[in-house]
């Protein structure tokens, strides 16, 4: 990891020493990320006529009332470098007008993920950015999102070597397919540092966590609207803190931590942490988790599977016999175990959950929607 202090506002200058086709960048909401990205199409177009793709997730992000906006902030400088002023329709893609006869020239397409077969079959040979805003968001993943990126990777990059991917994205979450994919970890990554990965198949991705434009001399700037004292989102668009929810860390019922409770015989990992849970019985069933140290994947002898949202960790007993691992809650697991995770279940959706800490909880919830 290289660490450095960020300029003012976001550039790719320090991602470009490395020279990776692959440009993944990730920090807090309005530094700056975005706004490259456009300047940098803009001058790769005015220097070869290379074009860009912008690509979204889902088809709504990409309707013609937003893709005329992406460049209404930069119009200043779509003028100094390419004599006009950047515009959208469906027809013709990202387009500007020659000054002298008002013609036309289209300078890149936008497409989301949801469309990816509809594109398939277009020869795109003058594209030299992919643009992928947003890669990160809330909510679930599309079905086979990944193999939809990877063939729109393909369709446009084919079998040239000059095409760049740059990947932007606010710290919304940890847990994506995109990570694992790239082979990046986030939580290993810091705020001002840079991550190199090569892939043994030959692709290259270099990745960097902004340093936060909003503080200064070790003092985090103030704001009159978002400024709220021990607010996650708040965190995460000031700062570029990774973004938690706000969760129960104290008692339910006046029960807390020292009372009585048995163990879940199923460890849910991700990322390399593990998570364990354990309920109050009770006529009213409580949730507890937290986050433990298996001290080099050894579990305890009650634990019978390992419910595992990336198989990043495998998990042992003490006497070197492997704990199953399952990417989702299964009939196979057992009866028992179904009802054990009904109740888990049951409790997360009734807010029946007490956590160590805000960030296993924020963590827990993001991972559980996926497994279970």
């Amino acid at each position: 990891m290289v660490t450095q202090h960020a300029t003012k506002w976001y550039r790719f200058d320090r991602l470009d020493k490395y020279n990776a086709p692959i440009k993944v960048v990730i920090g807090e909401r309005g530094n700056g990320k975005s706004y490259a990205a456009k300047e940098r199409v803009l001058n790769k177009y005015a220097k070869d006529k290379g074009k860009f793709l912008y690509l979204r997730r889902t088809h709504k992000q990409i309707k013609r009332q937003n893709m005329r906006k992406v460049f209404e902030d930069i119009y200043d400088k779509c003028y100094d470098i390419l004599g006009g002023f950047v515009q959208y329709s469906s027809d013709l893609g990202f387009y500007y007008t020659n000054g002298e006869d008002e013609t036309p020239i289209n300078i890149g397409f936008a497409t989301s993920l949801e469309d990816t077969f509809d594109i398939k079959s277009i020869p795109w040979n003058d594209i030299t950015t992919i643009w992928f805003e947003e890669f990160l968001e809330y909510g679930n993943d599309m079905q086979d999102e990944i193999a939809r990126f990877l063939n729109i990777v393909s369709t446009v990059v084919r079998k040239r070597e000059n095409v760049e991917i740059l990947m932007l994205a606010n710290t919304v979450t940890r847990y994506s397919i995109y990570f694992k994919l790239l082979g990046i970890d986030p939580t290993k990554l810091k705020q001002g540092e840079i991550g190199y990965i090569k892939h043994e198949n030959g692709a290259i991705v270099t990745v960097e966590y902004c340093s936060t434009i909003n503080i200064v001399n070790g003092e985090k700037a103030k704001n009159k609207y978002l400024g709220f004292d021990n607010n996650a989102t708040t965190e995460m668009i000031l700062y570029g803190a990774w973004e938690y929810d706000t969760v129960n860390i104290s008692d339910i019922d006046t029960i807390g931590w020292n009372c009585k409770r048995y163990l879940i015989p199923v460890y849910l990992t991700a990322l390399s942490e593990v998570f364990e849970m354990s309920l109050y019985e009770g006529d009213d069933p409580i949730l507890f988790v937290r986050k433990i140290n298996t001290q080099n994947g050894i579990v305890r002898k009650e634990i019978e599977y390992n419910l595992s949202y990336d198989d990043s960790l495998h998990l042992y007993t003490s006497k070197g016999e492997i704990v199953p691992m399952y990417g989702r809650v299964s009939k196979f697991m057992g009866e028992h175990i179904c009802r054990y995770m009904d109740i888990v279940t049951e409790c997360l959706r009734c807010k029946r959950v007490v956590y160590d800490k805000m960030d296993t909880g924020s963590d827990f919830k993001k991972i559980y929607d996926k497994v279970r």
